[in-house]
């Protein structure tokens, strides 16, 4: 007779069991995921969070296609490439290799 009482338990048991597991997977994956985010996903550096001699290092090599003057250190380039010359108001690209 009790042998039964604790064979009708079982299932219940195994339930409550394994619904506590997935709620403390669920609470350390909540929290753990966004470190984990950070070391696999790093976010990219915008052009404002590098030191000013990187943001030199970025222009010095690029020359207007026009005229030869150098690309400004304040310029705006687009995702593309182009920018325009602050010298001759002319446009030009700086990945395009002429």
């Amino acid at each position: 007779c009790r042998l039964n009482r604790m064979v009708d338990f079982f299932p219940i048991f195994i339930f409550l069991f394994f619904v506590a597991f997935f709620v403390i997977l669920a609470t350390v994956l909540k929290v753990m995921l966004p470190a984990f985010k950070e070391v696999w996903f790093p976010a990219k550096k915008d052009k404002s969070e590098l030191p000013a001699d990187d943001l030199t290092s970025l222009n010095k090599d690029y020359e207007c296609d026009h005229c030869g003057a150098k690309l400004d250190k304040n310029a705006d380039v687009s995702p593309s490439g182009d920018v325009k010359c602050t010298y001759c108001n002319k446009w030009f690209n700086i990945h395009r290799n002429d």
